[in-house]
C-alpha cells in the first residue's frame, strides 16, 4: 500500500465523492508508455490526489470536481453553487495547492 494511502483516513462520504477524481487521471495513462515504474508512479499520484481531495472542505472539493471532472467553467460553477466567481477562483487555487503539496510528498 502506498505511503500516502496509509496516512490518509477517509469517511464514507469523502470516499464516494473522491471516486470521481480517478477519471481525471485515468485517461492520462497511455498504453504504449506503460512500464512498471510509470504505473507505480501514476498510481501513487492518483492516490495522492485522492488523499488531497479528502483534506478539502466540501465546497472546495465540489468546485474542484465540477471544474476537473465535469469541465464546467468558473461562471457556471459559481451559478450552480450560488457563490461568486471570485470565490470559485479562490477555492480552485486552494484545491490545486493542496493537490500539488500532496503530489510533492508522494514523489519523495
Amino acid at each position: 500500500m502506498p505511503t500516502a494511502a496509509r496516512r490518509c483516513p477517509a469517511t464514507r462520504t469523502q470516499t464516494a465523492s473522491v471516486r470521481a477524481s480517478s477519471s481525471i487521471c485515468s485517461s492520462a495513462l497511455v498504453a504504449d508508455t506503460e512500464t512498471p515504474d510509470r504505473i507505480v508512479d501514476f498510481e501513487q499520484g492518483v492516490e495522492a490526489v485522492r488523499c488531497a481531495l479528502r483534506e478539502l472542505k466540501p465546497r472546495c472539493r465540489e468546485v474542484f470536481l465540477l471544474r476537473s471532472v465535469d469541465g464546467l467553467g468558473y461562471d457556471a460553477i459559481a451559478e450552480r453553487l450560488g457563490i461568486s466567481k471570485r470565490t470559485v477562483e479562490r477555492e480552485m487555487k486552494h484545491a490545486l495547492d493542496v493537490c500539488q503539496r500532496r503530489l510533492k510528498r508522494a514523489s519523495k
